[in-house]
C-alpha cells in the first residue's frame, strides 16, 4: 500500500512538472492563475459563439477584484491573446474577444496534455 502511494505521487508530480515546464515555455504571458482563468472563460464563450461583455467576465471571476481582472486583461491584450472592443450594438458595452493566437495556443496546450501527459505515465501495479 505504501509503495503504491509513493508511485502514484511520483507519477502525479512528474506529470505536473511536465505541465509547468510546458506552460513556462509556451505561456510566458500567463503569469497568474487569474490570467489563465480569464483566457479560459473567454475561450469557453468563443467556443459557444457567445459574446463576452467585460461585466460578465468580471461576474465569472468573483474571487478576483475588477481592477485585477482589468490589469490581467491589459497584459493579455499586449501579448496579442485577447482584445477588448466596444460592442457594435451598444458602445457602452466592452466585449472581450479571443485572438487566433490564443485559440491556437489553447489547442496546442490541450494536444500536449493528451499526447504527453494523459495516459502516458500510468502507475504500475505494485
Amino acid at each position: 500500500m505504501q509503495a503504491q502511494h509513493f508511485q502514484k505521487l511520483k507519477v502525479a508530480t512528474a506529470a505536473l512538472t511536465k505541465i509547468c515546464r510546458w506552460e513556462a515555455e509556451h505561456l510566458p504571458a500567463i503569469t497568474s492563475s487569474l490570467a489563465f482563468e480569464l483566457m479560459l472563460v473567454a475561450c469557453s464563450h468563443h467556443a459557444l459563439h457567445v459574446q463576452l461583455p467585460l461585466k460578465v467576465l468580471i461576474l465569472h471571476l468573483p474571487h478576483y477584484s475588477p481592477q485585477g481582472i482589468r490589469k490581467a486583461l491589459m497584459r493579455c491584450e499586449l501579448d496579442g491573446l485577447l482584445v477588448l472592443k466596444r460592442s457594435r450594438e451598444d458602445a457602452r458595452v466592452q466585449l472581450v474577444t479571443v485572438t487566433p493566437k490564443l485559440v491556437l495556443l489553447i489547442q496546442s496546450y490541450f494536444e500536449f496534455i493528451k499526447r504527453d501527459v494523459a495516459g502516458k505515465e500510468q502507475p504500475r501495479r505494485v
